[in-house]
């Protein structure tokens, strides 16, 4: 979030722990274990009265190549008397990281959003990105509002997430991720499915 998360009157936070890192344990649901030993995790946070209002988030550590990391948060950020929209990118690459975000001077230049499938275009410098989403199957779950988790949203966690990473139009980094967490939570689309 940058500066952001020093001003005490937002509705919202969001802060990542670990881009990715490795699991060990078992979980054991209806008496069956699920092993997760050798797995890749990925942790954030989220804290505060209230979702935006319209948001797009996604995520994935599961690329081709292993050691990729990506998550994606594009909102429309309640500001006092306003709004603005808020963008927060980071990719991680053979342990380089490329982050794209309000406060460091990215603007999105494209995009199209439905409810299953998203593409955009982000430009910072000479870096372009481009990233397009899609899920087919996701779950209702409690958000908040005002304080109270009385709203709700969708998010799947079978996600696919195409990314192409360019440097004055030279491609440099292009991969799929799969198993991807991806929430769409735009009012033109809501308004589509209704």
């Amino acid at each position: 979030m940058g500066y952001f998360s020093y001003l005490t009157f937002m509705e919202c936070y969001h802060g990542v722990v670990s881009m990715s890192h490795s699991l060990a344990g078992i979980l054991t649901i209806d008496g069956k274990p699920i092993d997760f030993s050798g797995g890749k995790g990925y942790i954030e946070k989220d804290w505060g009265k209230s979702f935006p209002r319209e948001y797009v988030w996604m995520q994935s550590n599961h690329f081709k190549n292993a050691n990729t990391s990506f998550m994606f948060s594009e909102a429309t950020i309640p500001f006092k008397v306003f709004h603005f929209n808020g963008l927060i990118i980071n990719l991680i690459v053979k342990e380089k990281e490329y982050r794209f975000a309000t406060y460091n001077g990215a603007k999105v230049t494209s995009k199209t959003i439905t409810s299953q499938h998203v593409r955009y275009e982000i430009q910072k410098g000479k870096l372009k990105l481009i990233v397009e989403a899609q899920n087919d199957q996701t779950i209702s779950l409690a958000s908040p509002k005002n304080g109270a988790m009385i709203q709700s949203i969708k998010e799947g966690l079978s996600g696919v997430i195409n990314l192409q990473l360019f440097d004055n139009n030279n491609l440099l980094y292009e991969d799929t991720g799969t198993h991807a967490g991806l929430e769409i939570m735009m009012q033109a689309v809501q308004n589509e499915a209704s």
